[in-house]
């Protein structure tokens, strides 16, 4: 087989390097879990678990896959690091669990048997059910899908929502003494973290663009953290668009934060796209960049059509709202 490096020569092939937990994640969850002792369930090729070697007294990998394990086995030997154990094994054996009983922090990222929204405990790989049911200990960590429902977790762990560079990541659940909030959204790298309040404000909504409409991290409205955002941000706006596919607000003021992912100043308003596509040729425009849900097979000749007197420099971005566009410049941040 041949090896395929990662970042910092990580050794993996192409499906555990896209298993493998972000570089960056990696390195927030050790700090965030500290010095303590970790046992690593299903550790992969290894980012994580030498993140958390790094910082932890102790480390554990456990990993069933012999692939991986030996994969790990390399980066391990890479690192320098002589910290860490690893051992291949079924997260529920009692071998693993008995061996496993003098670490303090038991951290499992599951494998995923499925992808889609709907998740079930029972897709996961190990389930962290049935790891928080055998296990003794009382500190535990567990990375799951972001889109999982909070009804289904046992118990009352925290829940901390995480992005990365704007894209939703992952659900890291934590219980025991590693509980920090109740519920939060990270967005990394820039640490910026929007905490979940007791007050609950009714957020409005509107199909009438104000003079910016903003792209905002989905993972706002995924941890439905959409009240506190805007009590964080100190600024009203309206929700212009809450789906699946994005999170557009609207506002007079200038929001800053690391969670807005662009800001688009209104142009003009128009009742068709015959209407916008004469009054293009008023604007110095080289790209148009079409924001509204469109079938996949016109969005291209569209596009085109658009851009067929394009001679200019500047990009225009088009929203739709309600049955009214609008044409808008992206403005920094």
């Amino acid at each position: 087989m041949t090896d395929v490096k990662k970042k910092l020569n990580y050794y993996g092939d192409k499906e555990g390097i896209r298993k493998a937990t972000p570089l960056e994640i990696a390195k927030y969850k050790a700090t965030r879990i500290g010095n303590r002792s970790v046992a690593d369930l299903g550790c992969g090729i290894g980012v994580q678990l030498l993140e958390f070697a790094k910082v932890s007294r102790d480390v554990l990998g456990v990993e069933l896959d012999r692939k991986y394990l030996e994969f790990c086995r390399k980066n391990l030997e890479n690192s320098g690091l002589n910290n860490v154990k690893l051992v291949k094994g079924d997260a529920l054996d009692s071998n693993i669990i008995k061996m496993t009983r003098n670490y303090e922090v038991i951290n499992s990222d599951p494998s995923r048997e499925k992808t889609g929204y709907v998740w079930n405990l029972n897709d996961l790989s190990p389930n962290p059910k049935e790891i928080l049911r055998k296990y003794d200990q009382e500190d535990f960590s567990f990375d799951i899908p972001v889109r999982f429902s909070k009804k289904l977790l046992p118990g009352e762990p925290e829940l901390e929502y995480v992005s990365l560079k704007g894209e939703p990541k992952r659900l890291i659940i934590y219980y025991g003494s590693l509980k920090n909030y109740e519920l939060s959204a990270i967005s990394l790298p820039s640490m910026e973290r929007i905490i979940k309040g007791d007050e609950e404000l009714t957020i409005p909504k509107t199909t009438i663009p104000e003079t910016f409409i903003y792209d905002i991290d989905q993972i706002i409205s995924i941890a439905d953290l959409l009240s506190d955002f805007q009590k964080y941000v100190g600024k009203d706006f309206e929700i212009l668009e809450e789906s699946p596919q994005r999170l557009l607000i609207t506002s007079n003021d200038n929001l800053r934060s690391s969670f807005v992912l662009g800001k688009y100043k209104v142009l003009k308003e128009y009742g068709s796209l015959q209407q916008l596509r004469k009054d293009l040729e008023k604007y110095d425009y080289g790209r148009i960049y079409i924001r509204f849900e469109i079938d996949p097979k016109y969005y291209y000749n569209l596009k085109k059509d658009l851009e067929f007197n394009a001679l200019g420099i500047d990009d225009i971005f088009i929203f739709r709202f309600g049955s009214k566009y609008y044409t808008s410049m992206k403005e920094e941040n």
